[in-house]
């Protein structure tokens, strides 16, 4: 009688974890109003594709700063792209690539 009470509430268990514990998604909404449209935030320098990813310089056009994006299927990356001295770099009108 145990095992079989034993078994019963694993399995119990095993059903009410299994059975939508998950987290709840809530979609993100920017602080920023300017920010709601990617395309009113950023601007592209150069895209082109290598091994499958796809690749874009883009510079935020508030603040100048240059980064580099790579999105392959449901994979997307952002990063700045850094000074020799660590420093985010900034474009301009000479801006080199």
């Amino acid at each position: 009688m145990k095992k079989y009470f034993l078994s019963f509430t694993i399995c119990i268990l095993l059903l009410f974890m299994i059975s939508g514990c998950g987290p709840n998604y809530t979609e993100a909404t920017p602080e920023n109003p300017e920010s709601v449209n990617e395309d009113n935030y950023f601007t592209s320098i150069i895209e082109w594709r290598e091994d499958g990813v796809n690749y874009c310089l883009k510079y935020a056009n508030n603040t100048k700063v240059v980064y580099i994006t790579a999105e392959s299927g449901h994979r997307y990356a952002i990063t700045t792209v850094l000074n020799p001295d660590g420093t985010p770099q900034l474009y301009d009108k000479n801006f080199r690539y």
